[in-house]
Parts: C-alpha cells; structure tokens; sequence
C-alpha cells in the first residue's frame, strides 16, 4: 500500500506544479483545505478516496476546475505531508503557477 501511496504523492508534486489557470489553483487550495480538515479528524486516506470514486459528480460540482485525478493526487500528498488546513493552504498556493 506505501508504494502506491508514494507514487499518487509524486504525481501531486508535478500536478500542482505544472502551469494552470487562477480557478485550477483556487479550487486546489480550497480543496486541499478540506482534505486537511478530514486528515485532522481522523478520516482514513482510503475512504476519503473511495468516497471520491463513489460521488464524483458531488465533488466535480463544488470544484469544478479540478478533475477526480487530481482531487486525488491533492488528497494523497495533504495526508502524505500531514499538512494541516493552513499547511495546506500555503503548500499549494506557493507551487501552483497559474497561467
């Protein structure tokens, strides 16, 4: 489980580092902040993920420039880090190059 655990991390690095538009950061801090917040009380990574592949719609609709891979990879690096929502915050805000 590690092994998949580090790759999805790796791939949040790149993902946020990559150039995106101002509304793709945005949603990925906001995003990453309530990712933080489930971290913080307790939620295990894996269900917080598979709730991701159970309503995707729900999430799609309330960050709406994120895709589920990339509400995943955000996921796996806020609990890989252990970030706290301000953590979180800051962390995407500083790699995410808006366009």
């Amino acid at each position: 489980m590690k092994r998949p655990l580090l790759a999805l991390s790796l791939l949040a690095v790149s993902a946020i580092a990559a150039a995106h538009d101002d509304d793709w950061c945005a949603d990925a801090v906001d995003f990453s902040m309530g990712a933080a917040q489930n971290r913080e009380i307790g939620y295990p990574l894996d269900i917080v993920v598979s709730s991701l592949d159970r309503n995707p719609g729900y999430y799609q609709r309330m960050f709406e420039s994120l895709s589920v891979a990339d509400m995943k990879q955000l996921t796996t690096r806020v609990y890989a880090q252990r970030w706290t929502r301000f953590q979180a915050a800051l962390s995407v805000t500083e790699s995410c190059e808006p366009q």
